[in-house]
C-alpha cells in the first residue's frame, strides 16, 4: 500500500495519479510501475498524490482547467519536500505534471537551472499544436508563452534541452528566439551540462522518450535517442549537492512488449543511481 502521510528519512518518492490532460490509463499505470521499482531500490514508499480521473480527450485548455486541484495537491506534496537530504523524485504519468512541480520549485530557487530531457521541446501552444495534447505545450506554458496561469514564470535563460531531436516548426522559432541551449549525446555532453548548470541548483524534467525506442515504453517513441547509459551519463554529472530533485513522466505499462521487465528495470537503475549513489547499471 502506497504511504500517503510518512516522510521517512529515506528518498522521498512522490506517485501522481491525478489526470492531467490523459487520454488513457496507460501512464496511471506505467507511473506505478516506474515508483514500484524506486521504492525497491532506494527502500522508500512512494507517497501516493492524486487519484485517476477518467481518461479523455479534450482541448488542452480544458485539461488543464479540470486538473487545478490534483495539481494543487502535488503542489503542496513536493513543497515540503524539496531542499531534505535527498532529491525528491516525482513520478508523473504525464509531462502536464510540471505545471505543479515546477513553480513550486522556482518558488524555493529562484535561479533554479531545469534540465528538461525530452525527445520533445514541449514548447507548442494551444493555437500551434496539431494534436492538442497538453504534454507538448508544458514548458512553454511555465514559460509564459500562453495563458497557462503559472506562477512564478520560468525563464529560458534557465532551460537546457538535453535529447530532444523531434521539433515542430513554431518550436524551433521558439527555441531561436530564446536562444535555448539543446545537449546532444556526444562525448563532452556531461562537460556541457555542468558548464550550463555552473553553482546553480538544479532540477531535472525526464520523458522518457527521450530514450531510443529499444530502450523505452511509451506512447509515442521517437527513434535515435540515448541509451540508457547515455542518460545515466546526463544524471551523474550533475553534483549530488546541486540536485533539488528529480521528475519523470509518459511511462506506459506494456507487460505484453517483449522484455519489458527489462526494460523498466534498467530504466529504474538509471533513475536512482544520483540518488544512490551507485553510478552504473546493474542490468
Amino acid at each position: 500500500m502506497m504511504n500517503t502521510e510518512q516522510i521517512t528519512a529515506a528518498p522521498a518518492i512522490l506517485l501522481f495519479q491525478g489526470r492531467v490532460g490523459d487520454r488513457n490509463d496507460s501512464g496511471f499505470e506505467g507511473a506505478r510501475d516506474v515508483a514500484a521499482g524506486l521504492a525497491l531500490r532506494l527502500g522508500s514508499t512512494p507517497t501516493e498524490v492524486g487519484r485517476p480521473a477518467r481518461p479523455q480527450t479534450d482541448a488542452a485548455l480544458d485539461a488543464l482547467s479540470s486538473a487545478r486541484r490534483s495539481l494543487r495537491d502535488l503542489s503542496r506534496s513536493i513543497r515540503g519536500r524539496l531542499g531534505l537530504r535527498h532529491p525528491v523524485i516525482t513520478v508523473l504519468p504525464r509531462c502536464a505534471g510540471a505545471f505543479a512541480t515546477v513553480p513550486e520549485v522556482l518558488s524555493v530557487h529562484p535561479s533554479v537551472r531545469l534540465l528538461w530531457i525530452d525527445a520533445h521541446a514541449d514548447c507548442n501552444s494551444p493555437q500551434s499544436s496539431s494534436t492538442g495534447y497538453l504534454g507538448g505545450m508544458t514548458l512553454s506554458g511555465l514559460a509564459g508563452l500562453w495563458p497557462a496561469d503559472v506562477e512564478p514564470v520560468l525563464d529560458f535563460s534557465q532551460v537546457c534541452l538535453i535529447g530532444a531531436r523531434d521539433f515542430d516548426s513554431a518550436e524551433q522559432t521558439i527555441l531561436a528566439a530564446h536562444d535555448v541551449p539543446v545537449i546532444e549525446a556526444t562525448s563532452h555532453m556531461p562537460a556541457d551540462i555542468r558548464h550550463f548548470i555552473g553553482d546553480e541548483m538544479v532540477y531535472v524534467h525526464i520523458d522518457c522518450d527521450v530514450l531510443d525506442i529499444p530502450y523505452t515504453s511509451t506512447e509515442v517513441p521517437v527513434p535515435i535517442g540515448l541509451t540508457p547509459q547515455e542518460l545515466l551519463a546526463v544524471l551523474t554529472a550533475i553534483p549530488s549537492s546541486q540536485l533539488l530533485g528529480i521528475e519523470v513522466a509518459e511511462w506506459q505499462s506494456d507487460p505484453q512488449l517483449p522484455h519489458y521487465r527489462q526494460i523498466l528495470d534498467t530504466y529504474v537503475d538509471v533513475l536512482a543511481s544520483p540518488v544512490s549513489g551507485s553510478g552504473r547499471l546493474e542490468h
